[in-house]
């Protein structure tokens, strides 16, 4: 399977409502979700009536881009039933966008944040092992430590070793993405 082109950029040109995203640039899906959940959630506070309009520009590696607008709603696109991602690769026909379009073929884009390229042997490592950051970083992974349990004992239960695995795990990700950036 060959890989997917990776969306670059995503830019919230303008919106109605709060205005709060407008101009605003991401670079993951995960955080154009969370923006568009925002927004729905202004709409539906607002009393739901109508959709709420949000002009977007959409760059991906291979140099597609497309500049369109969505009606976000209960009836349109409806961010707590599915992502954007999957909205845009399946109800936009990039042939009849409201703006414009140079998008040949969806298929080979990605509407989904990929997995990091892996590092070639012969080329300068850009990662960082969660041991390492939790060497560095020991305050960003400790554990909560409840009232009834001694310091000793939170720190040695099994419970506490999974969240603070978690924890370092999360921070290499954040720290990953960072560098590929």
């Amino acid at each position: 399977m060959e890989r997917k082109h990776k969306m670059t950029s995503f830019t919230i040109l303008w919106h109605e409502g709060t205005g709060q995203y407008d101009g605003q640039t991401f670079t993951l899906w995960s955080t154009v979700q969370f923006a568009f959940n925002q927004i729905f959630k202004h709409h539906m506070k607002d009393g739901g009536e109508g959709y709420t309009k949000v002009k977007v520009n959409v760059k991906w590696e291979d140099g597609s881009e497309i500049t369109d607008r969505l009606d976000v709603s209960e009836k349109d696109y409806n961010p707590q039933l599915e992502t954007v991602g999957e909205y845009l690769s399946k109800a936009v026909n990039f042939y009849t966008v409201m703006y414009s379009s140079n998008v040949k073929s969806r298929h080979d884009l990605s509407f989904r944040d990929l997995p990091a390229t892996p590092t070639p042997k012969n080329s300068p490592k850009t990662t960082v092992k969660a041991s390492k950051i939790a060497r560095k970083q020991p305050e960003l992974i400790q554990p909560t430590e409840h009232p009834e349990n001694s310091p000793k004992t939170a720190q040695n239960s099994p419970k506490t070793a999974y969240i603070t695995r978690t924890f370092a795990e999360i921070i290499e990700m954040q720290a990953q993405t960072y560098l590929l950036n």
